[in-house]
Parts: C-alpha cells; sequence; structure tokens
C-alpha cells in the first residue's frame, strides 16, 4: 500500500485487493484451527488414578480448572477471526467495485482529512 507524502499529507493511496483477501485466509485459518483448539480442549480426558498429593494429579487439577477458561478464550478467537475475515473480504470487494474517486472520499472519511469544497484550498497542505 504505497503512500506518497509531500508536506505530511496523504497524496496517494492504493488497496491490493488480493492481499486483503490473502489475509482473510489467513484469519480463516485462526478461527479453524480456534475450532479445534475449543474442540480439543473441551475433549481432553482429565481424569488421572493415583495418590492426591501426587504432582502429576495437582497438574492435571490446576488443568482441568482453567480449561473452561481457555475454551471460553478459543471460542471467542474463533468467532473474532472469522468477522474480522468476512469483514476484510467486504473491504476487497469495496475497492474491486468503486470508481477511485468514490474510493478516495470513503478514505479521506476513515482517516479524518476533511474534503474542501472550496477551490481556493485544494492542492494545498492539510
Amino acid at each position: 500500500m504505497p503512500v506518497s507524502q509531500g508536506d505530511n499529507c496523504m497524496t496517494t493511496f492504493r488497496v491490493d485487493p488480493e492481499a486483503l483477501r490473502t489475509f482473510a485466509k489467513g484469519l480463516d485459518t485462526l478461527a479453524e484451527a480456534s475450532s479445534r483448539a475449543t474442540s480439543y480442549a473441551g475433549h481432553t480426558d482429565m481424569t488421572v488414578s493415583g495418590s492426591s498429593a501426587s504432582a502429576l494429579v495437582r497438574l492435571v487439577q490446576a488443568a482441568h480448572g482453567v480449561a473452561p477458561t481457555v475454551e471460553g478464550v478459543f471460542r471467542q478467537l474463533e468467532r473474532l477471526a472469522s468477522a474480522s475475515a468476512d469483514e476484510v473480504v467486504r473491504a476487497a470487494r469495496y475497492y474491486e467495485q468503486t470508481e477511485a474517486a468514490a474510493a478516495a472520499a470513503y478514505e479521506r472519511t476513515q482517516l479524518g482529512i476533511p474534503a474542501f469544497s472550496d477551490r481556493s484550498l485544494r492542492g494545498k497542505p492539510i
């Protein structure tokens, strides 16, 4: 995404929709891995036999105690990654389907750069 700056003012902004799609695929992979981790954590047998003073028993009990938190973290990560991937794909479609002028206007609003209607201000650093 090249950015040209003159007097600290952005003048050029480009988006590579294919790069956005590649990023979205990475987010989908993260969502799938999170789903598998949640499933694994939920189906792991946390029972052990032996002396209750055993270090292994204490370790397994401690792991069992945090399992719901770990599962919750992975479920949330799955939701966030999946939703993010969807939004990134929508952004790629937007940049492919939108005219350059409309994209520039949108980018100005997202970046907080005012669009001047006064012709005397156009072309001057903001």
